[in-house]
């Protein structure tokens, strides 16, 4: 297997990505793109992490926010490494340029048996040979930090600075965390980094098997940035919700396997919310067969996407490319930051549109309490209805404000993009969106979850039916009057043969 290659980039720094993916296209690499978290915004949701927030950084009560979105930035590479089940990966951050041809690199590091890390930026030392332990390198570089700009991590290692992040909590940067983890209890290394740590944690023996290399994989190139990057703020403002950030009760992480799916949500019945509160994937059951018979790494249509449970699920256990469809204006926000929370916005493209039958114009009512009982009309809005959230009080959960939204048949939407499976949840319009997806059920035949009204049942049916469809699995509803059922393009007849002359 080809080395994989990780490049951790923000959303914001589109430039840094093209140039480090134009030098490893130079190489026959295709790195995959790690979405940072950026700590220079203001709804960057910190306190979602909050179990992993020390009382201190470097000794201190005040941190810079880039800091700390640096380090969750590497860790969600870490996880990305734990999921795939890959032997080693090499990850880098966006403003390092490949240097070395990466088959020398898996040379050495076959070389090197069941090590955790190898440090492969240009600020180590050369010459000596292919690698040198931590300790001698740190040593000749008087104690600075070789860097998290490039390095190789294996499996096990990502793994156990998975582990040490959870226990040591994050009390410096992500480079000196990995560097002071691979140092043994008799380690000559020293500097005021090393002692800082040193007052907080024992090592009594090396917890990491860390080498660096010699020859530089990457070299860093620099990049200047407007950020002011002197910024510091308290640590204890990044433990709890910052209020314009996003309107969100609680925060959860589900376990899926080795998977860690995370969802922002609010309180009240509405029921994917619920089953999120506890502990579990809303309608995991046709979403779990759905996942099974998913190609890795197809394409999902999730219209009537809500906060994502479909979205994240595909995204992050079937490596989906996404198209997520969601009209709804109030859950916008959740429904962007849930995306972005699971590292998908890369793979996620997010329309704004309600699906229907034809194109034109509509009115959704929002259901603020239950959010996924939020439904579209034809017609523009009543005008004796608010039609922005600025005509409401900020809280006011009773009120159901109404807005205007675009409608789009979701064919001119898919256009000729291979669709592998769609997934239907429209608060009753499920036909309408059936019918604003003709051409694309006749020319891919793609695997269907719908979500519909126990009266639809028939009127559906037989609408697939001309379609080659068959209804393969019927799950129940926490509804009485709702149904989700799984639907399966039927195999396809061989053409009789011409009869002999």
């Amino acid at each position: 297997m080809t080395l994989p290659v990780l490049v951790i980039n923000r959303a914001v720094d589109g430039q840094r990505l093209q140039r480090f993916r134009q030098k490893a296209r130079a190489q026959g690499v295709k790195p995959i793109r790690i979405a940072a978290l950026d700590g220079h915004r203001m709804d960057c949701p910190f306190h979602l992490w909050s179990d992993l927030i020390g009382a201190h950084f470097w000794g201190e009560d005040r941190i810079k926010p880039g800091a700390l979105a640096c380090y969750l930035s590497h860790r969600l590479a870490w996880q990305h490494v734990v999921e795939q089940g890959w032997d080693r990966a090499l990850i880098c951050e966006d403003d390092a340029d490949l240097a070395e041809p990466l088959e020398r690199v898996e040379g050495i590091a076959a070389g090197l048996g069941d090590f955790d890390i190898l440090f492969a930026n240009d600020r180590l030392v050369t010459g000596g040979g292919d690698t040198v332990p931590l300790d001698m390198a740190l040593a000749v570089m008087e104690a600075k930090a070789p860097g998290a700009d490039c390095y190789l991590i294996t499996r096990r290692g990502a793994e156990r600075m998975l582990a040490l992040s959870a226990e040591q909590k994050i009390v410096c940067g992500v480079d000196w965390a990995m560097v002071w983890n691979g140092l043994g209890g008799d380690a000559s290394a020293s500097g005021p980094e090393i002692e800082i740590l040193d007052r907080y944690f024992q090592r009594d023996a090396a917890r990491l098997d860390v080498h660096v290399l010699c020859q530089p994989v990457a070299t860093l190139r620099g990049v200047g940035s407007s950020i002011e990057h002197g910024h510091q703020v308290p640590l204890a403002s990044l433990t709890t919700p910052v209020e314009r950030m996003v309107h969100a009760d609680y925060a959860v992480h589900l376990g899926h396997g080795a998977a860690r799916l995370s969802f922002l949500g609010r309180s009240g019945s509405d029921p994917v919310m619920e089953a999120h509160r506890e502990g579990a994937l809303w309608e995991d059951a046709p979403l779990g067969e759905l996942i099974r018979r998913f190609p890795e790494g197809g394409c999902f249509v999730d219209i009537g996407a809500h906060l994502g449970n479909h979205t994240v699920a595909l995204g992050r256990l079937a490596h989906a490319a996404v198209i997520a469809v969601e009209p709804n204006p109030e859950i916008r926000r959740l429904l962007e930051m849930n995306i972005a929370l699971n590292g998908l916005e890369g793979r996620v493209t997010l329309h704004m549109v309600a699906a229907g039958a034809e194109e034109g114009r509509g009115t959704i009512s929002i259901h603020r309490r239950k959010p996924a009982q939020s439904s579209v009309h034809p017609g523009p809005p009543k005008p004796a209805k608010p039609t922005s959230d600025e005509d409401l009080p900020a809280f006011d959960t009773a009120a159901k404000p109404t807005a205007s939204v675009a409608v789009q048949p979701m064919d001119t939407l898919i256009e000729d993009i291979r669709v592998d499976a769609i997934k239907i949840d429209t608060s009753g319009r499920e036909v309408e969106v059936l019918k604003g997806l003709k051409r694309t059920l006749k020319r891919q035949t793609p695997i269907l979850l719908i979500d519909h009204h126990v009266n639809d049942i028939d009127r559906i049916a037989g609408l697939l039916d001309r379609f080659g469809y068959t209804r393969h699995a019927h799950y129940p509803h926490d509804r009485p009057n709702r149904a989700v059922s799984l639907y399966l393009p039927q195999p396809r007849q061989p053409a009789d043969p011409s009869p002999a002359e």
